[in-house]
Order: C-alpha cells, then sequence, then structure tokens
C-alpha cells in the first residue's frame, strides 16, 4: 500500500471514529452498559487501525519481510475482518429490525473482503467498519428516544409506534390492552417529596419489567400510568396477578411509610381498522378509572 494510500485510509475512517467517540461522550446517556460496551469496541477499533497503519508503513521495510507469509502476519492481516464480524455479532440486535440494512453491510463486507484478498494492501475493511460504526450509533441515538430515562421502560412514543403500525397494518391481530395507574401516587409526591415519587415509578416498573413474559410491550405512558400490550391468546390475568403479587412482595420488604398498589382496565383491540386506536385507549382508561373507584369504595386502596 502506497503511503499517500494508507494516509487517506487511516485519516478518513480514524476522524469518523474520533467523531463518534467524542459525540457519544457527549450525548448517549441511555443504557450504561451497552455505551460502556460502544465505546470500548471504538477505542479497541481506533487502537487496531492505528496498528494496521503503522504495519502498512512499514511495508517496504525488514519488518515486513520477517513477518510475511507467517502465521503471525497472517493473524495480523486477518484482524480487520474479524473486528467486522464482532461489532456485527455485538450488536446484532438492531440489524434485525432492518434485514435491508443487514444485507447491504454483508454486501459492503464481502466485496470488501474479496477486493482485499485478490489485489491485497487496498483495506476497503477500515471504511467498511466505519460506516458500520456510524450506523451502530444512529441505531442506539434512535433506540434511546424509545427509552423512558425514568423507569428504563419504553415510553409514550415508542407505544405510538406500536399502535399506529397496528392501525395501518390491518392485520386482523388481536391484543390486550391494559392501562395500569398507581394508587395514590399524588399523596406520595405530596407528602414525601417528587423524589421519592420517583422512586416509587421505579420500583413499580421494576416489577412490571420483571413481571413481562418475551411478547409482552410494557410503556410508561406518561406521569404514573403504564400501559402493556398482551397477545390476546397469552392472556393477562396470570401476568396482573404475578404483578401484583409482587407488588405486596415489594411493600413488605422495602417498609415504605406508603403502600404501592394499582388499578387498571383492559380490553381487547383488534388490528382490523374497525376502532380507532384513541377511542380504544379512552375506553381502557375509563375501565381503569372504573376499577380504582370500586377499590377504593370496597376499602381496597390503603393508605
Amino acid at each position: 500500500m502506497s503511503i499517500d494510500h494508507a494516509l487517506n485510509v487511516f485519516f478518513g475512517s480514524a476522524l469518523v471514529i474520533i467523531l463518534i467517540f467524542a459525540e457519544g461522550i457527549r450525548k448517549h446517556s441511555g443504557n450504561h452498559v451497552q455505551k460502556k460496551l460502544f465505546c470500548t469496541m471504538l477505542i479497541i477499533t481506533f487502537a487496531m487501525l492505528t496498528f494496521d497503519f503503522i504495519i502498512s508503513l512499514l511495508s517496504e521495510n525488514r519488518i515486513r519481510e520477517i513477518f510475511h507469509g507467517n502465521v503471525v502476519f497472517l493473524i495480523i492481516d486477518c484482524l480487520p475482518f474479524l473486528l467486522a464480524i464482532c461489532v456485527i455479532i455485538t450488536f446484532r440486535g438492531m440489524f434485525k429490525e432492518n434485514t435491508f440494512i443487514m444485507a447491504v453491510f454483508l454486501a459492503l463486507f464481502s466485496v470488501s473482503l474479496f477486493i482485499d484478498i485478490m489485489i491485497g494492501s487496498i483495506k476497503l475493511i477500515w471504511p467498511f467498519i466505519a460506516a458500520l460504526l456510524l450506523y451502530t450509533y444512529f441505531f442506539i441515538i434512535q433506540s434511546e428516544t424509545k427509552i423512558d430515562s425514568l423507569t428504563g421502560l419504553e415510553n409514550r412514543y415508542s407505544f405510538n409506534e406500536f399502535t399506529s403500525m397496528l392501525s395501518h397494518n390491518k392485520t386482523g391481530e388481536s391484543w390486550i390492552i391494559v392501562m395500569i395507574d398507581i394508587d395514590r401516587f399524588k399523596s406520595i409526591n405530596d407528602n414525601y417529596g417528587h423524589l421519592e415519587g420517583d422512586k416509587a415509578l421505579r420500583d413499580v416498573a421494576s416489577v412490571i419489567k420483571s413481571s413481562l413474559r418475551k411478547s409482552d410491550f410494557a410503556v410508561r405512558y406518561g406521569g404514573d400510568e403504564f400501559v402493556l400490550a398482551v397477545k390476546a391468546e397469552d392472556g393477562v390475568d396470570d401476568l396482573m396477578t404475578k404483578i401484583i403479587n409482587e407488588l405486596v412482595v415489594l411493600n413488605k420488604r422495602n417498609k415504605k411509610p406508603y403502600y404501592l398498589e394499582i388499578s387498571y382496565g383492559f380490553d381487547i383491540f383488534t388490528a382490523d381498522g374497525s376502532r380507532p386506536i384513541e377511542e380504544f385507549l379512552n375506553h381502557i382508561d375509563e375501565l381503569m378509572y372504573k376499577h380504582k373507584e370500586e377499590r377504593r369504595r370496597a376499602g381496597d386502596i390503603k393508605k
């Protein structure tokens, strides 16, 4: 590889990686495990790119001659391709949501691999890896807009996307939509402060999250309201019983001066275009408040 070509590949790819890293450190504040993993991947990529660049500059050097044909040098040449595969495997979840993008990246990967093997010393793999990391970063940022920062559940925007898809596709699928409201939440805020109110929201969200099955979908709808979407064939009775029982256990363990309890309403929504989703949500919201009022009259809501 000529020095000019090596410089173009190195500085072009390195600049993209550095900008992604800087922007990620400055803005990315969602899933901390994912952030740490992604930043570690960027650092490893930059280190490998720098190492590969140095090796390329030594292409006419005695060092290159010593390692040429050696297993060690073969491994060094294969490192960028192994790195690209690691990135795809590590963040495979995002590609499952967009099979077209996955097909494009696999095609680019195959072409760059073929050219680098057949021609040699072109190193098209590095711009490919930089583009792959850039797309991964865009996906992480986009996914963060769908997550409620306080509870870690998906947010109303994500739920609107879900219901919009149901309404427009008209697949005929049936879902049980559950509207959940925390009892006496205003009292918790008024008497113990908003920080304690936030803690209560996180506790309820944690119970909901731990109770979900793989096919269930849960969001923080707003304020102290949560929404669950459950496939009709799976039923909702066992799930709600589990959530209520887990809240009882939580109340005993926490020993707070208040009880975390919920009221809820639900019904079946069929995605056949027969009923506007907005009207249906108002309907289950009314069912939820009806359930809360019934529990209040029966004295089931503790202070």
